[in-house]
């Protein structure tokens, strides 16, 4: 017997992350869409399925938008499988000056104030 719902998760580049009860025969794109859809500088999505002899597929899919459902940029989703939405350079390359020069003005505005 089939149920109603299948549960997934959601992870990276996305507004809501984390573990989502969706219905059952749901696509990629209208899971990421069920989250809040996805933040600024979005890249390929990394898709993960666990079978049931164990084994695992990892695929990653080109992000568009339009893509029909049930396609290989699109497919139906099963319970437990994994979806991690990854940046594009330009978000990963904003991430790593935000990370790396935050520090330096932290520091020249404590300064600031003191001086």
């Amino acid at each position: 017997l089939t149920p109603d719902e299948i549960e997934i998760f959601i992870n990276g580049n996305v507004n809501q992350r984390g573990r989502v009860l969706a219905r059952q025969g749901i696509s990629l794109l209208e899971a990421i869409a069920s989250v809040g859809g996805t933040r600024a500088n979005t890249g390929n999505i990394e898709f993960i399925r666990l079978s049931r002899e164990g084994k695992t597929q990892k695929k990653i899919i080109n992000y568009a938008k339009n893509a029909a459902k049930g396609s290989d940029l699109n497919p139906i989703l099963t319970s437990g499988d994994i979806v991690y939405v990854r940046k594009n350079i330009f978000g990963k390359t904003t991430n790593f000056i935000t990370d790396y020069t935050a520090p330096f003005v932290n520091a020249y505005g404590i300064y600031k104030i003191f001086d």
